[in-house]
């Protein structure tokens, strides 16, 4: 596809995986506004919102969901073969056993998806995976590492750049297609950059790396076929 919906968030907000939904529900046709999708996330535009979290709520719209994922952090790479049951069973163990870590709210999120229904395969990522699910009709979610895909350290809360006083940040885009060795993305950031704002392309290593550095899953979303 050569376009895709591209609402931007406001600067200084936290609010990019909630806009991503909104472009990604104006793209499906699915009539929803940014107020109702923070009020059943139950979020404000400052709070920090988790890839699972979003899941849930694609599913509610009645979307095909499944999550890709390799992150060590809320999945074991030993549940790779185990069915939905067995990882459910075995990630309530984690939680009760690790109240105090950093990754406990995006482990209950992914627990909840996975009760609610939803789909986990546990791989190791690569852009012929991302590829696979492109070309069978989906499109991508990816909560990655902002400073690598802009190539620009950004300073919080503003649109400005700066290589020692700015940080590294997770950021949420959609990933809608692919051209040659690129992926087309829709940024909800007004970033300010030159080719790097709005809808764009970046190289596919690029986007991979700049994943891995930060959440190691993707969300792979398309209409529901049961519909």
């Amino acid at each position: 596809m050569d376009t895709f919906p591209n609402t931007k968030q406001v600067v200084g907000s936290k609010a990019c995986g909630s806009v991503c939904l909104l472009n990604i529900y104006t793209y499906f046709n699915i009539p929803k506004s940014l107020e109702q999708i923070l009020i059943e996330l139950n979020i404000g535009q400052v709070d920090t919102s988790y890839l699972p979290q979003l899941a849930r709520n694609c599913n509610d719209q009645k979307l095909d969901t499944i999550i890709l994922s390799s992150n060590p952090h809320t999945i074991s790479p030993t549940w790779k073969d185990k069915t939905r049951e067995e990882i459910i069973a075995m990630l309530k163990k984690w939680i009760s056993h690790n109240s105090n870590d950093g990754w406990l709210k995006a482990a209950i999120f992914l627990l909840f998806y996975l009760q609610e229904g939803g789909n986990i395969k546990i791989v190791d990522l690569s852009t012929s995976i991302i590829d696979t699910y492109l070309n069978k009709g989906y499109i991508i979610l990816s909560c990655l590492e902002e400073s690598w895909l802009w190539e620009k350290r950004k300073i919080d809360n503003k649109v400005e750049y700066d290589d020692t006083k700015g940080h590294t940040r997770g950021h949420f885009v959609v990933i809608y297609g692919k051209e040659n060795d690129n992926y087309l993305i829709s940024d909800p950031y007004p970033t300010g950059l030159p080719n790097k704002e709005g809808l764009y392309q970046v190289g596919k290593q690029k986007l991979l790396v700049s994943t891995l550095l930060w959440n190691q899953e993707f969300l792979a979303i398309r209409t529901s076929k049961k519909k």
